[in-house]
């Protein structure tokens, strides 16, 4: 991980959905610290296993952005239907439709993933936020 810079690690952090706090939580550290990893006035690098977690959740989001296509292309071509896509307002929300403790915000960013590789295979998308609770 030695070639990768802070921008990477900020840019890879935003991608999979996650915010400084939510890192921080993640890998036990301050926000601070992420903070530091993410400036380039300072020489503080992320660690290695704060790298792997952010690499597994891209990879998660690879596999379910490919199971949405895979899943696309067993659809007719001559009459695309609309893919509904959930989008979470809260965590609360996420948690009522979802209780395996994952974070809303990593979901909707896997959300915003799928719908953009429809979309660029000319599939029409729509999201919609889950009526199990209302914000």
């Amino acid at each position: 991980m030695a070639d990768m810079t802070k921008a990477d690690l900020r840019a890879l952090r935003e991608t999979v959905g996650l915010s400084q706090q939510q890192l921080a939580d993640l890998a036990n550290v301050s926000r601070e610290a992420i903070k530091r990893w993410e400036n380039d006035s300072y020489d503080w690098q992320a660690h290695p296993d704060v790298w792997a977690l952010l690499y597994g959740l891209r990879d998660r989001q690879r596999e379910a952005v490919d199971a949405a296509l895979d899943f696309a292309d067993t659809m007719p071509d001559d009459d695309p239907k609309e893919t509904v896509i959930s989008y979470y307002r809260s965590q609360a929300q996420y948690d009522s439709c979802h209780p395996d403790g994952g974070l809303y915000t990593v979901a909707n960013a896997t959300a915003r993933a799928i719908g953009m590789a429809l979309e660029l295979d000319d599939l029409p998308v729509r999201y919609e936020y889950p009526h199990a609770v209302q914000d």
